[in-house]
């Protein structure tokens, strides 16, 4: 359907944007790209699609691409929370600490439910025990 969308009209940035976020799910990451690609080029204003092409990067192993596409969205638009947390999860995943928490602390002022996102999060795990990440762990427990 969103293949006929787009054929009947190629500027269906949310048939573009549904269309690469299918493929990503079914793992088809390359055709993925290109769709997300095809609606940046249409509107390069549009930070879903830029969230989701970097998420796409990252499926791809291409992690440099990813961390520009998400800080891409988040200059784009500051109000938009998943590329915060996208970046977090990266730096989590890489490790890094300080950076993980500095964009936990970035999407936590746009949305609080963060927190919640956090604590389901198996990317988080490595760093959970680190004192920087202390402080995001206490305002968590005081939510509960």
């Amino acid at each position: 359907h969103y293949r006929q969308a787009i054929v009947l009209n190629p500027l269906l940035l949310e048939a573009r944007n549904n269309l690469g976020n299918l493929l990503i799910q079914q793992r088809q990451i390359a055709a993925a790209i290109t769709e997300l690609r095809a609606a940046l080029a249409v509107d390069s204003t549009y930070v879903v699609a830029r969230n989701n092409l970097g998420s796409a990067y990252l499926l791809n192993g291409e992690e440099g691409r990813a961390v520009q596409e998400f800080l891409t969205a988040v200059h784009t638009d500051s109000a938009y929370v998943s590329p915060y947390y996208n970046l977090a999860v990266l730096y989590a995943q890489r490790g890094d600490v300080d950076q993980s928490v500095a964009f936990l602390t970035k999407a936590l002022a746009i949305e609080p439910a963060v927190l919640s996102w956090v604590q389901d999060e198996p990317d988080f795990d490595g760093i959970r025990g680190a004192p920087a990440f202390q402080p995001l762990r206490i305002q968590n427990q005081a939510r509960r």
